[in-house]
């Protein structure tokens, strides 16, 4: 199998559908405003190899993004930073407890061993003419043999 990435995105899909910290999870951008927030899309960022094993196989870091959405003019205005914030920090509070998320997908790389660590940024964003504040979670997995390479 080359690049396990269906399998890497659909374990993170998962998980985070099953956290309870959001109300809507999708793979993909959407494509008009979500409507039941706070809510989050998953896609892929890059696909690298850092390492090789004798026999063929790889070390491989899939960086996922879950961008975290929540309505800019919600009220209290402090929401859209406490609550955001709340809500990004609990999601990767579960995300890094299940330290091995599925047979291939070994762990999170939380402190960046093989490279960038977890990163969250914040911003605003248009979807479709309304806007909204988000939380991009950069999400780095190590990944265990997805492809045999011929040596």
């Amino acid at each position: 199998m080359v690049y396990a990435i269906k399998d890497t995105l659909k374990v993170i899909e998962s998980k985070v559908a099953a956290s309870g910290q959001v109300r809507h999870t999708q793979v993909g951008e959407p494509k008009s405003p979500p409507s039941n927030l706070p809510a989050a899309a998953i896609y892929m960022d890059s696909v690298r190899i850092y390492g090789m094993t004798v026999d063929g196989g790889t070390g491989e870091v899939h960086t996922v993004n879950v961008r975290v959405y929540a309505d800019m003019l919600k009220e209290p205005q402090e929401w859209n930073e406490y609550g955001l914030a709340e809500v990004a920090e609990n999601l990767v509070n579960k995300l890094l407890i299940d330290a091995d998320l599925s047979s291939k997908v070994m762990t999170i790389d939380a402190a960046g061993m093989a490279g960038q660590g977890v990163e969250l940024r914040w911003g605003y964003l248009d979807v479709s003419g309304k806007m909204h504040r988000i939380v991009d979670i950069s999400l780095p997995l190590l990944v265990n043999d997805s492809i045999t390479v011929t040596p």
